[in-house]
């Protein structure tokens, strides 16, 4: 089935792709962004609602699966302006006053003596920092961790620098990213650092092991990184955040035969877990070297986007807008 794309305000179509039943919104990103050279990286999904006459968005957290049939014959694409400007920037005058805001919080190990991984209990902690009532940004994700953890703000530890670049990398605008509509609330963004990195006891350290190494992409999707794989030699991997399970991680892998996918799950002792396997391992790095002979897990695939920021000194962040 052809579906044919159109940028709102233009008759004209500017592309089509090819898609089937099985098709999912989220690989008809993919597709649209493949086709269709020079599009913005930050978009909606749109169709008409014949009745009403208006559009509707179809693409969001609570369907990144839905099946992109429902897109037919055409879909429209809406370029958005953000009512604020976003951007994670240290010289921001926002975040300077959430961090003088968080130094004069008292901080109290509440949540980490008594963390459960559980929605209900992520939701208590995000609304304990928004209790003044006050819209929370994206940028302000990294001050709510440290919020949570009932830990002082250090803007030059690698801990904090690596959050940042996390979130960054979890934002809208981020290429390749799981779900960019998704990761425009960031409550989801939170929700995200706090599932993949639990318990909170030790989640920063667990975090900047994570960035270091090599593999690590962090948000990226199945169909990204099979691109970019099946182009690398045998034994070449990449590890990044799951698609498919909130929380989890993923290989992709390139093998004699073929670019190969293998989800790594968490136990509920937050233990990692191979999919397929009966073996947990307290580190990705253990998995990996426990697993290398039998997944030809040998060479590290180049170009992380976390490959920079522990390496230069007096770094100078860079820093994504987010629109």
């Amino acid at each position: 089935m052809m579906l044919s794309i159109f940028i709102e305000g233009s008759s004209d179509e500017c592309g089509f792709i090819e898609i089937s039943e099985e098709t999912t919104v989220s690989q008809a990103r993919e597709m649209i962004l493949e086709e269709i050279e020079g599009i913005p990286a930050h978009f909606r999904f749109l169709v008409m609602n014949q009745l009403t006459n208006s559009y509707v968005k179809i693409s969001s957290p609570q369907e990144p699966k839905k099946l992109a049939s429902i897109l037919l014959p055409s879909a429209v694409l809406r370029v958005e302006e953000s009512k604020k400007k976003q951007s994670i920037n240290e010289d921001d005058q926002y975040v300077k006053e959430a961090e003088e805001k968080h130094s004069k919080r008292e901080l109290t190990k509440y949540f980490v003596n008594n963390f459960e991984d559980s929605d209900d209990f992520i939701d208590q902690m995000w609304k304990a920092y928004s209790s003044d009532g006050k819209e929370i940004i994206i940028d302000e994700v990294p001050i709510v961790v440290y919020f949570v953890l009932g830990m002082k703000i250090d803007a030059s530890s690698e801990a904090f620098i690596a959050l940042q670049s996390l979130v960054i990398n979890l934002g809208p605008n981020s290429f390749s990213s799981n779900d960019r509509e998704a990761y425009e609330d960031p409550k989801q963004v939170f929700t995200t650092i706090i599932k993949t990195f639990a318990p909170l006891n030790g989640l920063l350290d667990r975090l900047v092991e994570t960035m270091k190494m090599e593999s690590f992409f962090g948000n990226f999707t199945s169909a990204a990184a099979e691109r970019l794989i099946k182009s690398k030699p045998a034994s070449v991997y990449l590890i990044r955040l799951s698609n498919s399970s909130a929380g989890s991680f993923a290989i992709t892998v390139r093998s004699e035969t073929g670019v190969h996918h293998y989800l790594i799950a968490r136990t509920p002792d937050h233990l990692f877990l191979l999919g397929g396997g009966k073996n947990n391992y307290k580190s990705l790095d253990d998995l990996v070297s426990a697993n290398k002979k039998r997944l030809h897990l040998f060479v590290p695939c180049k170009g992380s986007p976390f490959r920079d920021i522990f390496h230069i000194e007096n770094i100078k962040r860079r820093y994504s807008t987010f629109e």
